[in-house]
C-alpha cells in the first residue's frame, strides 16, 4: 500500500498516508480491513486518493481470486487426468472405486474414506479407508446425498470431524454410487472447491463405473450367445440325421429350435425282431441344461430300445434311470412312445405326460392318445398304462411337441390342437413330408411376424402299402 502513496505525488495528490486504522486518526477513510487513508492538502484531494486506492484493492482482489480459480482448476484438472491415465488400466468395479478412494483421500487429505455402489440390494460398499472397521451402512449424511442426488458437507466443530458425501451419478439423475470422505488434519473443513474437485471425481467415476457395466453386458451377450450356440449343436446332434426306411411305413420328422433353446426330442428306435419304435419328449426349461438333459432322456430311451421293451416297461425303467438325476433340479420330461408291429398292421404305444399324439383313420376319423402315466422325473415310482391299435394303410399318426399348438400369433392365440386336427384330417392321403411341410407351413402362417417362442418338434407316420418306405 505504501507504493500507492508514490503514485499519489505522480498525481499531484500529496501528503497522504496509509497507516493503521487504530493510529489515523479522525478523518481518515478506510481502504482495508485495518487500514485507513488520511493527510492530503484538501478533503477533496483525500477522497480522489481513496477512490483512486480503492479500484486499485478492487483490482488486485479479482486477480487474486482469478489466480485461486486457476489453481483450483489446474488441481482439478490435473486430479482428473492423473485418475483417467490410471483407472483406464483397472479392471472390475472394486478395483475402480479403490483407485478413486485412494487418490481422493490423498489429494484431499481425508482420513476415513467410502466409494459405496448402487446393487440389487442397495448401497453396497466397494471400497473403504482405512480397511478396518468397515461400515455396514451409510449413515444419516450420506444416505440423503444417496437419496436425493445432491452434495452433503458437515462443517467441523467440536466434538465433531468434517465430512463430505458426493454423489456418483447415473443415467435419469439417479445416483449410481456416493463418495464419502471424513476427517481431515488440523480439523479443518472441506473448501467449496476442493468439494467441486470430488464433484469431478464422482462424474469420472460415473464413466468408468457405466463403462465396466456396459461392457459386463456385452461379455454376457456374448456367453449367452455362445451357451445357446453350444446348446444347438448339442440339440441338433441328439436328432435322427435322416428319416427311417422301414416296410409299411412312411416316416417324417423335424425339430424347429427357438432362439431359447428348450429340450424337445425325437428319435428312431429300429429293433430287428420287434419293428420300428419312435419316440417325442419334451424336457422343461430351456438353454444348455435342457439340452444336456435332453441328451439323457435320448440316452435312457436308446438303452432300453435295444432289449426289444414293451413301451410301458421302456417308459417306466427310463424314469427309473432319470428320476434322481431330473428330480435333483426340479426338471420333468413328458414323453410318448409307440412301436409299430412288423408281422402285423398295428401299434403299441404308452404316454408319460406328453401332448395326446393324434391317431387319424384313412375315414378322417380322429382318436386322441392321451396320457397313462406321468411326466418322467416326478415320482420314482410311476406306472405307465399300455395301449395298441391298429395302423393300416393311410392311416396317421400326428406326434408333436406343446411349441407346435402353442404358436401365437400378434393377438396372442394359439395355434390350437383343433387347427392342428383340422389340417390333418384335410391332408390325409399325402406322404409324410407333405403333412409335415405343411403342418409347419400353416403354423407358420398362423404367428406371422411373431418370433418364434419354443421349440417346435411333429413327427407324421403314415400307414403305406408298398414295402417301401416314403413313397
Amino acid at each position: 500500500m505504501r507504493s500507492l502513496c508514490a503514485e499519489f505525488h505522480g498525481l499531484g495528490l500529496t501528503g497522504l498516508t496509509i497507516s493503521p486504522q487504530e493510529t489515523a486518526g479522525p478523518g481518515a477513510l478506510t481502504v482495508a480491513p485495518g487500514w485507513a487513508l488520511r493527510g492530503g492538502e484538501t478533503r477533496s484531494q483525500l477522497e480522489q486518493a481513496h477512490a483512486i486506492l480503492t479500484r486499485q484493492l478492487e483490482a488486485e482482489l479479482d486477480i487474486q481470486s482469478l489466480c485461486s480459480e486457476i489453481l483450483e482448476r489446474y488441481e482439478e484438472v490435473s486430479l482428473v487426468y492423473r485418475l483417467a491415465t490410471k483407472l483406464g488400466t483397472v479392471v472390475g468395479e472394486d478395483a475402480l472405486a479403490q483407485g478413486v478412494l485412494d487418490d481422493a483421500a490423498r489429494v484431499l487429505g481425508a482420513e476415513n474414506a467410502e466409494l459405496w455402489l448402487h446393487d440389487d440390494g442397495g448401497p453396497r460398499l466397494a471400497a473403504v479407508l482405512p480397511e478396518q472397521p468397515r461400515p455396514t451402512a451409510l449413515d444419516e449424511g450420506p444416505r440423503r446425498a444417496w437419496d436425493t442426488g445432491s452434495t452433503w458437507t458437515r462443517e467441523a466443530r467440536s466434538g465433531q470431524r468434517a465430512a463430505v458425501a458426493v454423489p456418483v451419478p447415473g443415467p435419469e439423475d439417479r445416483p449410481v454410487g456416493v463418495i464419502v470422505l471424513r476427517g481431515r488434519s488440523a480439523g479443518r473443513s472441506y473448501r467449496s472447491g476442493e468439494v467441486k474437485q470430488l464433484t469431478a471425481l464422482a462424474v469420472l467415476t460415473s464413466a468408468f463405473i457405466g463403462n465396466i457395466r456396459q461392457s459386463e453386458l456385452v461379455r454376457r451377450d456374448e456367453e449367452c450367445r455362445r451357451r445357446d450356440e453350444l446348446a444347438r449343436q448339442v440339440h441338433h446332434s441328439l436328432l435322427p440325421a435322416e428319416e427311417p426306411r422301414v416296410a409299411g411305413l412312411d416316416v417324417a420328422g423335424c425339430c424347429l429350435s427357438a432362439d431359447a433353446i428348450g429340450g424337445d426330442y425325437y428319435g428312431y428306435f429300429n429293433h430287428p425282431q420287434r419293428g420300428l419304435g419312435v419316440a417325442i419328449a419334451d424336457v422343461s426349461g430351456h438353454g444348455v441344461g435342457a439340452a444336456l438333459y435332453m441328451a439323457a432322456v435320448k440316452g435312457s430311451f436308446k438303452t432300453e430300445a435295444r432289449r426289444g421293451l414293451p413301451p410301458a416297461d421302456l417308459l417306466t425303467r427310463a424314469n427309473l434311470a432319470l428320476e434322481e438325476e431330473l428330480a435333483a433340479s426340479q426338471v420333468f420330461a413328458t414323453a410318448f412312445f409307440v412301436r409299430f408291429d412288423p408281422n402285423a398292421r398295428g401299434m403299441v404305444y404308452a404316454n408319460g405326460g406328453h401332448n395326446p399324439p393324434l391317431l387319424v383313420r384313412a375315414t378322417g376319423a380322429v382318436e386322441k392318445l392321451v396320457p397313462k402315466g406321468p411326466a418322467l422325473g416326478l415320482r420314482r415310482d410311476a406306472e405307465y398304462g399300455q395301449a395298441s391299435a391298429p395302423f393300416d394303410v393311410d392311416d396317421l399318426l400326428i406326434l408333436y411337441t406343446d411349441g407346435l399348438i402353442e404358436a401365437r400369433d400378434a393377438d396372442q392365440r394359439f395355434y390350437g390342437l383343433e387347427s392342428l386336427t383340422r389340417k390333418v384330417v384335410e391332408l390325409r392321403g399325402r406322404s409324410a413330408g407333405t403333412i409335415r411341410d405343411e403342418l409347419i407351413r400353416t403354423m407358420r402362417r398362423h404367428v406371422a411376424e411373431q418370433p418364434q417362442r419354443d421349440d417346435v418338434t411333429l413327427v407324421v407316420i403314415r400307414g403305406v402299402a408298398s414295402p417301401e418306405a416314403g413313397r
